[in-house]
């Protein structure tokens, strides 16, 4: 998952590629995106902005530039904003997880 929010930034080219696949890795770690949105504690729009993003826009730096009806344009500057809030998002949601995850780990081993 980083190591794609990594790329994101270094590859300005395939940024929302790169952004749509720290999402993605989310959706295999908990086996599905319902599984991922629950397990995470935010809604399906939540989920669903980078996707908007990078697989149905007609963008240069979108995962689906062939499918594209008509030219291709740049993303704004507004949309990679976004782009990149949603994902840090979602990143802080992961780390929240695996902190109450471990919490909730210890303090069933204190009780023991």
């Amino acid at each position: 998952m980083l190591k794609s929010y990594q790329k994101s930034v270094k590859d300005a080219d395939n940024e929302l590629v790169h952004l749509y696949e720290t999402r993605d890795s989310l959706s295999e770690r908990f086996g599905s995106k319902k599984s991922a949105i629950q397990k995470l504690g935010i809604t399906s729009a939540v989920w669903d902005e980078i996707g908007k993003l990078a697989n149905y826009l007609p963008l240069k730096q979108g995962r689906h530039r062939g499918k594209a009806l008509g030219a291709l344009r740049n993303a704004e500057q507004t949309e990679l904003d976004k782009a990149r809030k949603s994902v840090t998002h979602l990143i802080e949601k992961y780390l929240a997880h695996l902190e109450h995850d471990k919490s909730t780990d210890n303090h069933m081993h204190s009780k023991n």
